[in-house]
């Protein structure tokens, strides 16, 4: 496998980085039709469309939809097997680089941004566990691993935290802001811990970055003025997609062309 690696030292990265991130809307209505007449056409003709389908684009030679499916024995050979690795990571924070889109969706940035701003983390709950690891140490550890002959399925944690302790944690960084907590607990109750001791044996996992390094940087990225509003869309994973995954519909019909309002700067529709 061949890696292309891009560093901010050499001369032309602006340039590199806008054309692997380069994105171009111009073909989504097509997309969207193209797969929804797939959808309609395996809805109504059932197996047949699918095999002509799986022909057409698979290359594939099945001559029944059960020859389509992969059986349990093979696929957990597959997952068992020697030519694959798997990371699981943890709760993501932190700071990546100067550029990448920061998100707000994440416990520890959430919780640092509002203690920022509004002077008080309230915490409905708290004894739920996350595995908190930094962005920098995913790629410290994913890169060096996808170039090596190591295989098999990873979890990847710097330290297991309970939101609570996370919100202290923050508080003590801020001595100003004030904790809230309330045995109220909210429809996210994810309790989880996982372990990476499979990973420091396997291939040497040492995150180096803790939970106060990540609220030191969001704290910079506040006070740098980077981060505006942190409540706009484009922080946020969910926000961001939702045009996309709940597309607009006219009044009018299904067929009628909808403006996409969520891009900005250039016209973007699509059959709704």
């Amino acid at each position: 496998m061949t890696l292309r690696r891009l560093s901010t030292r050499t001369a032309g990265f602006d340039a590199e980085l806008a054309a692997l991130t380069r994105y171009e809307p111009g073909g989504d209505a097509a997309i969207r039709h193209t797969v929804q007449h797939i959808l309609a056409d395996v809805r109504g003709r059932g197996d047949a469309a699918l095999i002509e389908y799986s022909r057409r684009f698979d290359a594939s030679e099945a001559r029944s939809a059960a020859e389509l499916e992969v059986p349990r024995e093979k696929a957990e050979q597959a997952l068992a097997g020697t030519n694959a690795v798997v990371f699981r990571l943890g709760t993501i924070y932190g700071v990546s680089d100067a550029y990448s889109r920061i998100r707000m969706d994440l416990v520890l940035n959430l919780l640092t941004v509002k203690a920022i701003q509004h002077r008080k983390i309230s915490v409905f709950g708290g004894d739920q566990y996350r595995p908190l690891l930094h962005v920098r140490d995913v790629g410290e550890a994913v890169v060096p691993v996808l170039g090596s002959d190591v295989r098999g399925t990873f979890n990847l944690e710097s330290e297991n935290v309970t939101i609570r302790a996370l919100a202290e944690r923050i508080a003590a960084l801020h001595p100003d802001v004030q904790t809230e907590f309330t045995d109220l607990p909210l429809q996210d109750l994810r309790n989880y811990r996982v372990s990476s001791e499979k990973a420091r044996a396997a291939f040497g996992f040492d995150p180096r970055l803790m939970v106060e390094d990540g609220v030191r940087q969001i704290g910079r990225l506040v006070a740098e003025g980077r981060v505006r509003d942190p409540s706009s869309p484009r922080y946020s994973n969910l926000d961001f997609l939702r045009p996309l995954l709940v597309p607009e519909r006219s009044p009018l019909g299904r067929e009628v062309i909808v403006p996409h309002r969520f891009r900005t700067g250039r016209s973007a529709a699509y059959a709704s």
